[in-house]
């Protein structure tokens, strides 16, 4: 009998309690245009490309142009070397509308890029990318489509775009809804009867404004 209650006892305390989540908490795929957009992305050919006469080079690495064809939207793609035969790959807008936030403190001190002497950037005879060598390493870019190879020991090891999926959100400008003459009437007969009730009041510019 002791036995029974042992096991028992033993069976609660290891027992998960299930709790029920209400689904309408929280919002589907349906109801984000984001979600919605990079859900129906499809595998095949990428649409983003590199200009070849973009590429400046630099003593550790490139930077060059990422256009996307069907928006226009203009990317920066920075390559570097580090050291112990790695790349960095970074992703910006190139003319944003405001700074983009950067994720720091992920990293513990910034990566320290490689010996410029044993560095190559090697563009390709037909002009469709280049090579950046580094040691036993290697990164192949492919400007149209867009891609790039990482291949250690002429082996490929990674592949950035592979699939064409790539996807950049840049920002965009909010579309205001045009204003209708009723729209403009009713928002006339508003300020007027605030401006009576409201009379003698000033309302602090960097406050929200409460109901009335």
């Amino acid at each position: 009998m002791s036995l029974l209650l042992l096991t028992c006892a033993v069976c609660l305390l290891l027992s998960t309690p299930a709790y029920a989540v209400d689904k309408g908490n929280f919002k589907s795929c349906d109801q984000s245009s984001f979600c919605r957009r990079n859900r129906a992305l499809t595998p095949g050919a990428s649409p983003y490309h590199i200009p070849p006469d973009s590429l400046v080079t630099g003593e550790t690495g490139c930077q060059l142009d990422l256009v996307n064809e069907e928006t226009g939207v203009k990317l920066q793609l920075e390559i570097d070397h580090l050291k112990g035969s790695m790349f960095r790959v970074r992703i910006r807008e190139k003319d944003p509308l405001r700074p983009r936030y950067e994720v720091e403190g992920a990293l513990i001190g910034e990566p320290e890029k490689a010996d410029p002497s044993q560095c190559r950037v090697l563009p390709r005879l037909e002009n469709n990318g280049l090579e950046l060598v580094s040691g036993s390493a290697m990164a192949s870019v492919t400007y149209d489509p867009f891609r790039i190879d990482f291949l250690v020991h002429n082996e490929i090891a990674v592949v950035l775009n592979s699939k064409g999926l790539l996807n950049f959100e840049p920002y965009r400008a909010k579309k205001n809804p045009p204003v209708t003459v009723q729209d403009k009437a009713s928002d006339d007969a508003q300020q007027e009867s605030e401006g009576v009730e409201g009379e003698g009041e000033e309302d602090d510019p960097e406050e929200p404004l409460a109901p009335r």
